[in-house]
């Protein structure tokens, strides 16, 4: 199953994570939950 990056961002953001900031086409994602735990993706080119 191919996934987009939007689908992506929506089924973490169901799980507990937020946005933190954005700089250009990668979003850095916090969980709820958990202390100073980054995740970056690129908006581009996934899937």
């Amino acid at each position: 199953m191919n996934m987009t990056s939007k689908e992506l961002v929506r089924l973490l953001k169901k799980n507990g994570w937020y946005e933190v900031k954005q700089e250009g086409s990668h979003l850095r994602l916090r969980k709820k939950r958990l202390h100073r735990h980054y995740r970056s993706y690129a908006q581009q080119g996934f899937g």
